[in-house]
């Protein structure tokens, strides 16, 4: 009996992480779907459609509501006549016409869920003059009331979900089941990653967040099957979209000529398998072009030329001297200080072995040069936002050198150290979240003076507490 009931106690945390698994990516959905709610029931940063996502969205009413492409009639209906500053829609000073500094990706990927808020918007906006009064509430079909704004918002919500789902199955092949949940649970909760997938959606990065993921799992496949024209047109769709929802994203395409690679020796290796496969990669390039031609003809429109730099009549994407000190240790948005949990991350690119090893080079490679990129970018700091919002598009890519680090240290002596040290960097990133929704942290950050008075002005409840703990 004895030994029975002892191998039943250890089998009991087993069964729990295998029902956690099973039901994991539900439980995120309706917590992320829960911070989502509460956030527009509060507003503190007012509606889903805003700042820069306002921009990144105007590509569907002027296109399927207004069939504009030029934003003219979208600025006069919505804008008052001018599209305001923040939305980056500018005119372009050699033709004077409207240039959406922000590619089309987003609007591309969103429309499916701007349809179906048309279509509610219309229902629900039909005269019912015999139907029940609930069926009356007419919100205008302009393309920013009630189901505009929430199918914008939630279609970010979604691509999260679907990328976060992604993530955790290439995860579960290189890593045990309870490693994957704590270092997904870890990055949801220890970084800008919840702020970016239930509040701030409708902006590029949710959208980032699931292409990265597909680019992950496609990469791997078209290694496995490099022959094949599926894989090839997957990609070039993928690596096509990633450019259309930022430009930025173009660094991430890392990942594929990377991936797999130990050493500067497997680099011939590399170059004979692109030989004999090179039919594939030119289907990803057609692809990749054929996605690009609707932004290249908008571009034309409104430029003349097909190709040009959307940014460059703001004066906002210049390049100078790198501020790498400031992008990880500025008070102001720095990694290390505002999300300490990616000291772990580093720390765990030195324990990525077996599994884990040849994906090490296309971490480290990411890692690297976008931080050393976005350092020398004219606004570092990535303006408004939780943290510097450019670093969370490597939070996806970060969960492999960070579960490396958990594996490890959960079969040592340090798995108590390491697991307090996680929750109390989760515990911190929470504590700035809640201030920036009570709005004590402004959208531009803050400075080594705010985050002391943030303490001060807790002084007595500081006091208090550490007096409980005697």
């Amino acid at each position: 009996m004895g030994v029975q009931s002892s191998k039943a106690r250890e089998a009991e945390p087993k069964l729990f992480v295998a029902w956690l698994d099973r039901h994991y990516i539900s439980m995120v959905a309706i917590f992320v779907l829960l911070v989502y709610m509460l956030t527009y029931l509060a507003r503190p940063f007012g509606d889903p459609i805003r700042a820069d996502g306002a921009g990144y969205y105007a590509y569907l009413p002027s296109l399927l509501l207004y069939g504009d492409p030029s934003f003219e009639t979208d600025a006069n209906a919505h804008y008052g006549g001018a599209f305001p500053t923040w939305t980056y829609v500018r005119r372009y000073p050699p033709t004077g016409r409207y240039l959406n500094a922000l590619n089309i990706g987003v609007s591309l990927m969103a429309s499916p869920f701007f349809l179906v808020a048309h279509t509610l918007t219309w229902w629900f906006g039909w005269p019912w003059e015999d139907g029940p009064a609930w069926m009356k509430m007419r919100f205008p079909p302009d393309g920013y009331s009630l189901f505009y704004q929430h199918g914008a918002g939630l279609a970010g919500v979604f691509y999260f979900l679907l990328g976060f789902a992604i993530l955790k199955n290439l995860l579960g092949k290189v890593f045990p089941r309870g490693v994957v949940l704590f270092t997904l649970t870890a990055l949801l909760l220890g970084t800008n990653l919840l702020f970016y997938s239930a509040s701030d959606t409708v902006n590029a990065h949710a959208y980032t967040f699931f292409l990265t993921a597909l680019l992950m799992w496609l990469t791997s496949k078209w290694y496995e099957q490099p022959a094949s024209w599926r894989w090839g047109a997957g990609l070039g769709t993928v690596l096509a979209l990633l450019v259309l929802v930022r430009p930025l994203n173009f660094f991430l395409w890392l990942w594929f000529p990377l991936y797999g690679m130990r050493n500067h020796r497997d680099a011939a290796a590399r170059v004979r398998v692109y030989g004999r496969n090179w039919r594939t990669l030119v289907v990803a390039a057609v692809v990749a072009s054929a996605w690009m031609i609707p932004q290249m003809l908008l571009w034309k429109a409104a430029s003349g030329h097909f190709i040009v730099r959307a940014y460059q009549h703001m004066d906002v994407s210049s390049f100078g001297a790198p501020h790498l000190l400031g992008v990880l240790f500025g008070a102001h948005k720095g990694l290390f200080i505002w999300f300490p949990l990616f000291l772990f991350v580093v720390l765990g690119s030195f324990f990525m072995k077996e599994k884990a090893a040849p994906l090490r080079l296309p971490w480290l490679g990411l890692f690297t040069g976008y931080l050393l990129i976005i350092s020398m970018y004219r606004i570092w700091t990535s303006a408004g936002g939780f943290g510097n919002r450019y670093v969370v598009d490597l939070v996806f890519p970060a969960a492999f050198p960070l579960a490396s680090l958990f594996e490890t240290a959960f079969r040592s002596r340090w798995k108590w150290f390491i697991g307090l040290a996680t929750m109390a960097c989760i515990l911190w990133v929470v504590f700035l979240l809640t201030l920036q929704y009570r709005r004590e942290i402004g959208w531009e950050g803050t400075d080594i003076k705010g985050l002391l008075d943030v303490f001060w002005w807790r002084k007595e409840l500081i006091i208090n507490v550490l007096h409980s703990l005697r």
